[in-house]
């Protein structure tokens, strides 16, 4: 569907990113709502790259052929009646116009008695080679995903054949049936690891507009793989920390649908609809251990809680490394759980020592600071060395028992039972996101540290003195 209105700030700094990402050869994925106009980005794209000479051979990828070829009439239809298009690029418009509409003229048609080798096809276009034409003898093909690519190598006017340089893939899913099939999701990434990467240029360019509609679908692949993908999430919905600095709750595109329109939509599909097509957060039915709607949210705490700092460790700096997390998890009087606040950040040893007794001079010496213990020597010695760079604090650290999934089962039902809130702050949507999404989700250390206070919290402990590290659970 076309619609007569101007694209938001939003989209403006979006297509900015996919101009950066075309330019500097990167894999870029692009994740928007429903209905946010990513079809008419992905053709645009497509057009600005071929017209201005920046990609030689570009290749569309729809959800399937006839969508694929949807998209390339509607580029089609832009080169030939869009009047700013002939006014800027004519060596690229002019010999299109010429065919009027009559494809088989495109074999005969010459400049200056030279044939101009264009094609006006259903699954591909070919410009006019013109002599001295920045985009001469540049091709767009398009192709549905699992579907048969024919060569995928392009001819050029100089008699090189070249491989795409450009791919652009729009709404690899079409349907929640699609979706929700193994035999669909297995079948697309086979396609996109066996048919279509191997297939492309040295360096060549990914770009990714889809709409997500399962946690194990081709986006969700290609983010959980260690090809570089670099990604662009926009929630109809600003979320903290929002990448396009909107407010939270702003709607991604006001001028279609403001924000009263899309908490409608949001009822009518439920949480699980609402989190893969809207927030481009997909969950499993099974990852529904944590609700996010059961928090409460709190602006300041009561004034007598009992607080703990519990931590989850890490001690490593790379892109795939876990974080070091550090939940402030407290009992008001009443007898309800508050997350006051959550420290969250990846560092070496030093970094992780140095933060948590930072952390724990901010909360203050009444602050108990909660540690994991790992099996075995070596983690008697961490926590031993850690306690001995926070004299004066109380330490208790326990060892992990169990399964992941068992230790934060007797938080969850806190949560679900509507008693646990939050301290409103900028921490708190990843930490709900990573609670929605557990125990499928790609993170866990908060539901660690989380789980690990409450089982302070829960649980009697006997006094200690200050500087005493006692080791609880044996």
């Amino acid at each position: 569907e076309s619609v007569p209105l101007a694209w938001s700030p939003d989209h403006l700094t979006a297509i900015s990113k996919i101009e950066g990402a075309v330019l500097r050869g990167e894999l870029f994925a692009f994740a928007m709502p429903r209905g946010s106009g990513k079809t008419t980005l992905c053709e645009w794209a497509s057009i600005w790259a071929l017209l201005h000479g920046h990609r030689q051979f570009i290749v569309i990828v729809g959800s399937d052929q006839a969508i694929a070829e949807q998209m390339l009439d509607s580029i089609k239809s832009h080169l030939e009646q869009n009047d700013l298009l002939a006014d800027d690029f004519p060596d690229a418009t002019f010999p299109i116009r010429a065919l009027e509409g009559i494809n088989k003229r495109a074999r005969g048609q010459t400049i200056n008695g030279k044939s101009t080798k264009i094609e006006w096809d259903a699954d591909q276009i070919t410009l006019a080679t013109v002599p001295g034409g920045i985009c001469s003898g540049a091709a767009v093909r398009v192709a549905g995903i699992t579907g048969r690519i024919r060569g995928l190598r392009h001819t050029r006017p100089d008699g090189r054949t070249i491989r795409p340089d450009l791919v652009l893939i729009d709404d690899p899913v079409k349907s929640h049936q699609e979706a929700e099939s193994a035999l669909h999701r297995d079948a697309a990434w086979n396609w996109y690891r066996a048919e279509l990467l191997p297939r492309l240029k040295p360096l060549g360019r990914v770009v990714m507009i889809m709409t997500r509609w399962h946690a194990d679908d081709i986006g969700g692949r290609v983010l959980a793989s260690d090809d570089g993908w670099r990604v662009l999430r926009l929630p109809a919905l600003a979320e903290a920390d929002d990448p396009l600095g909107r407010d939270v709750g702003a709607a991604l595109w006001p001028q279609w649908e403001d924000r009263a329109a899309l908490e409608r939509k949001r009822v009518s599909l439920g949480e699980r609809g609402w989190a893969a097509l809207y927030r481009q957060r997909p969950m499993e039915r099974e990852a529904a251990l944590f609700r996010a709607s059961r928090f409460g949210m709190l602006d300041v705490a009561p004034a007598e809680v009992r607080w703990v700092r519990a931590w989850d460790l890490a001690a490593s700096e790379g892109a795939g490394a876990d974080f070091t997390v550090g939940v402030k998890l407290g009992r008001d009087a009443g007898g309800r759980f508050i997350v006051g606040d959550v420290m969250r950040f990846k560092g070496g040893p030093h970094d992780v020592a140095q933060t948590i007794v930072a952390v724990a001079r901010a909360d203050g010496a009444g602050v108990p600071v909660c540690l994991p213990q790992d099996p075995g020597q070596a983690g008697k010695m961490q926590v031993a060395w850690l306690a001995g760079h926070l004299a004066g604090f109380r330490v208790i650290a326990s060892p992990e028992t169990g399964a992941k999934l068992i230790r934060a089962q007797p938080v969850a039902a806190q949560v679900a039972a509507g008693n646990m809130a939050l301290l409103r702050g900028a921490w708190n949507q990843a930490f709900l996101d990573e609670l929605e999404e557990f125990p499928l989700g790609r993170r866990d250390d908060q539901v660690d540290a989380l789980a690990r206070g409450f089982g302070t919290l829960a649980a009697p402990v006997a006094v200690a003195r200050r500087g005493d590290v006692r080791i609880i659970g044996r």
